[in-house]
Formats: structure tokens, sequence, C-alpha cells
């Protein structure tokens, strides 16, 4: 739209009128061209958006706020049939201790371990989830842990690995 205003502008053709320069000058754009157009003004309201000072506040107030990371890593290539372990790092980005107050998983393939449960401000907590894979290839499931926090009610990792037959 606002390639075509300027299309408009800069031939100079005000003796025709605007809305009729303006309609030919649109029908002059592909199909691709004016998605591409579209695009590109929808990502610049939202980078617009994004950088306005009340999404900034909500983003920092409401989203980010006493929000908990989860970073997930494989110990070792998992063997079919035999015990893996998984690491599970909670991350609390908050300025007060977060706990977690259960757990649940996607299979009873895995294993929770939730001896310690608080998370300290600014701080993290390693978990441990055993888990084994009945079948070789991809293996995919879901942990998901239960917060006391206001803000998060719950967070999510997901396990995926790939596996090999044992030799």
């Amino acid at each position: 739209m606002v390639i075509a205003v300027a299309l408009v502008l800069k031939s100079g053709a005000g003796n025709l009128g605007f809305r009729k320069t303006l309609e030919a000058e649109l029908s002059k754009i592909s199909v691709s061209s004016f998605g591409i157009l579209l695009g590109g003004l929808t990502a610049g309201a939202l980078l617009s958006f994004s950088q306005s000072t009340f999404a900034s506040t909500i983003m920092n107030n409401v989203l980010w706020q006493g929000s908990v990371n989860v970073r997930v890593k494989i110990m070792e290539q998992p063997l079919v049939g035999v015990e893996s372990n998984a690491i599970v790092t909670l991350e609390n980005n908050s300025d007060r201790a977060i706990n977690v107050v259960g757990g649940g998983k996607s299979c009873s393939c895995m294993t929770l371990n939730l001896h310690q449960r608080s998370i300290p401000p600014n701080g993290s907590l390693v978990l441990n989830v055993a888990f084994i894979q009945k079948k070789p290839g991809a293996f995919h499931h879901r942990v998901v842990y239960y917060l006391d926090s206001p803000r998060q009610h719950r967070a999510i990792a997901n396990i995926i690995s790939f596996s090999k037959d044992p030799l």
C-alpha cells in the first residue's frame, strides 16, 4: 500500500484522481508481490509494536517476570532396552523462590527425580529423568513439572532422542 501511494505521488498523475491512479498502480502488482508486500507490512507493524513502551511493559511484567525456562540435555546416546538419563534444568527468572509441587510424564518408560523441589530466586534446579527406549528410532516424550508460581503453573520438558540397537 505504501509502495502504491509512493508510486502515485512519484508519477505525478494528479489529473486522473488519486483513487483511479491508486487502482491503476495496484492492478500492476502480481499476487506474489502483494503477498510479499503484505508480509513486509505485517512484520513492520509487529516490529513497531514490539518496540513500543506498551509492548515492552506487557512483555516484562506479564510474560517473562516469574517465568521458568527449561533446558534438556541427553547424557549419552540411548540404546534400546538400556536406561538412559536426561538432565532437565529449570531456570527461575524471578526474584522469589518457585517450588516444583509435582510432576507428570507422558510414558511409563520414564522415571522422575523430584527430591529437591525449590528453585532459588534467579537460580536453577537440575533434575534427572531416567528413561528406557523400548524400540529403536526416534523417542519423544514429555515431562510436565507443576509449579507454585502465580505467573506460570507448569514447565514442560521435551525429552527427544534417537536410539540405536545395542551391539
